[in-house]
């Protein structure tokens, strides 16, 4: 189905839908609000819990849009455990990653210092 989608100004590579609206918002927009269209819009899913809620999403690199359900009795410590453990990972990435520059760097030196030249 057709929609027409406001999404967040973010370099992340999904973001946040802010507005959704019928194609024709875009050529008689009250709003001002930056609109583009989508072919591939779904309704939301049916609630089955109180504190739930449907949370519209989209994906820059693939182009698609989705929903998530939110369940906000358990969002706050699932996904805060989930974020601090991201960063956790990021942070042991990010020194794996040095480890690994600094051992391509003094390869790099060893093989110069052997064949008697810099590469």
């Amino acid at each position: 189905m057709q929609k027409a989608i406001n999404i967040e100004c973010s370099n992340k590579n999904v973001v946040r839908i802010l507005s959704i609206a019928e194609p024709e918002i875009i050529e008689n927009n009250p709003t001002g609000l930056e609109y583009f269209i989508i072919e591939d819009y779904v309704e939301p899913f049916v609630l089955d819990n109180p504190l739930a809620i449907n949370y519209p999403m989209y994906d820059k690199v693939n182009k698609t849009f989705k929903w998530a359900q939110i369940q906000y009795q358990n969002t706050a410590t699932e996904e805060l455990l989930e974020i601090e453990n991201l960063k956790i990972e990021n942070t042991n990435l990010k020194n794996e990653l040095q480890v690994a520059n600094g051992n391509i760097d003094m390869l790099t030196e060893t093989l110069a210092d052997m064949i008697g030249g810099a590469i």
